[in-house]
């Protein structure tokens, strides 16, 4: 088996006598799509924080390519190939898309990579569009773009179909799913139809601990689960 790109290995976070995050324990793996549910307050941006070196654990590590990256500065995990979109899109709104794009490349301009972004993004042909006149879902694609021009190999989306329509929400699919063959993907979502669709692996998160994970499915039958998050409807 190969060494997952990014593990979390029995990771506890405790804010004061608050238990944030209790022993869970996540693997992604080259080419892997996984999702992270649960209620509000489950624990579910804080794990993203330790996987991104912003929250250092308590307990356990932060495996990246099999080496303990635990405590280390948040640039550190970035050089490693970790980024992240959080919910709320911040492109620069007076600038066009390629500008934006330009702007997230870390080593000077790759014309080239910009083009096959924007060609998978669907952009092709709106390097010159204005950033503040997209729509609300463009401007999310966008944002993921942007993470993207820097060639991570995790990348770590926060609700990324949030205020999206349906059709902009299977595009967004479709996008996750061409990403994979680029970056392991690991999304956190509360639409459970989005996370139907996607049909990966699903982490259910509730105060802190994973109460189940598996295939979608799997994890919707769940009683625990029902109970807790999904609801008997």
């Amino acid at each position: 088996m190969s060494t997952p790109l990014i593990e979390a290995d029995n990771v506890g976070v405790r804010f004061g006598g608050l238990v944030a995050v209790a022993g869970v324990s996540l693997s992604i793996a080259r080419g892997e799509i996984c999702c992270i549910v649960g209620p509000n307050g489950a624990g579910k941006s804080t794990l993203f924080n330790v996987l991104t070196g912003t929250v250092k654990p308590t307990t356990g590590r932060i495996l990246i390519d099999g080496k303990n990256f635990s405590g280390r500065p948040v640039h550190a995990f970035a050089r490693r190939g970790v980024a992240r979109k959080f919910q709320a899109p911040s492109i620069f709104s007076s600038l066009n898309v390629g500008d934006n794009l330009r702007v997230a490349q870390r080593q000077g301009s790759d014309e080239i990579h910009l083009g096959e972004i924007l060609g998978l993004l669907g952009f092709s042909g709106m390097a010159d569009a204005p950033a503040g006149t997209l729509s609300h879902g463009q401007k999310q694609w966008l944002e993921i773009g942007m993470a993207l021009v820097a060639r991570p190999k995790v990348l770590l989306l926060d609700e990324p179909t949030a205020g999206m329509g349906p059709e902009e929400t299977m595009h967004t699919v479709r996008l996750i799913q061409e990403i994979a063959s680029r970056a392991a993907v690991a999304v956190i979502e509360h639409d459970m139809e989005f996370v139907r669709e996607l049909g990966v692996r699903t982490l259910v998160l509730h105060q802190g601990r994973v109460i189940a994970e598996g295939g979608f499915q799997e994890v919707a039958d769940d009683d625990h689960v029902r109970d807790v998050y999904l609801g008997r409807g």
